[in-house]
């Protein structure tokens, strides 16, 4: 059979009507689930939206097992199912959670686009920051600076100014070897009140090195001038040692 409901808004008659299979309404349909086993679905598909290319798709049976969002076109959507999450357009979300791996494949770039002035921070689930494993390339074209100009201070400097500790990270329990940032640090290197400028930090190191490189070249000329100046002096004294051998020659011959 076939059960009609009504209720009148004021201005319209609202209706809705159950059926064995079915549930017809013409206002917004609230469904509360309050059992631990949650939905199923036994058809193979079910629709939500307001034509055959929008809305929600479910496909399956049993427990849901692919949910597709489509934006106005079959070659648009964003679905989910039990291991993934595909998407033909950009993807915005204000949280995802996973209990698993989160894999995201693009043909293309993929940008996380924090707002402007905030950061992008991984942490692990006690709010410690993760290591991340990749292959980073740090932004240096001078499209995106101002202001340059020569920069006139040592590396050294800024090395001797600093102290390297060994310590414990709480978060994992391993050794390093580096900064304390509230202890004896440069102000160059730092990046907050937490963090050290990786870029600035390789940067003046890279300076450091081409410092001692310069005054090595200093030494080996030093040295090379100096060993110049002794083989000239080694060639002037074999000179005089023949001087003096052919003197004692003509010596000798004079007395005989």
């Amino acid at each position: 059979g076939e059960l009609n409901l009504g209720y009148y808004d004021g201005s319209k008659v609202v209706e809705a009507t159950y059926s064995r299979n079915k549930v017809t309404t013409r206002a917004g349909l609230n469904y509360t689930i309050e059992s631990a086993l949650g939905l199923r679905v036994t058809g193979s598909q079910l629709l939500f939206g307001g034509g055959a290319d929008t809305g929600l798709k479910h496909f399956g049976s049993g427990d849901i097992e692919r949910i597709r969002l489509h934006g106005g076109r079959p070659s648009t959507y964003l679905e989910v199912n039990h291991n993934e999450v595909r998407t033909t357009k950009p993807f915005s979300a204000d949280r995802l959670t996973t209990v698993s791996t989160l894999e995201y494949t693009v043909n293309n770039h993929a940008y996380i686009r924090p707002r402007p002035g905030y950061e992008l921070r991984i942490a692990d689930s006690t709010g410690s920051y993760s290591t991340v494993r990749a292959k980073v390339m740090d932004v240096s074209s001078e499209k995106f600076k101002t202001d340059i100009k020569k920069f006139d201070g040592s590396g050294l400097e800024f090395l001797r100014e600093s102290e390297f500790y060994d310590y414990k990270m709480k978060s994992n329990g391993k050794r390093e070897v580096g900064f304390v940032i509230e202890r004896e640090t440069a102000d160059i290197f730092k990046y907050d009140e937490e963090a050290i400028n990786g870029y600035t930090h390789r940067s003046i190191n890279s300076l450091a090195i081409k410092e001692l490189d310069s005054e090595l070249r200093k030494i080996d000329l030093k040295f090379e001038d100096e060993i110049t100046l002794l083989k000239t002096e080694n060639q002037l004294l074999k000179n005089e040692l023949k001087k003096q051998k052919y003197r004692i020659e003509q010596l000798e011959e004079l007395v005989a």
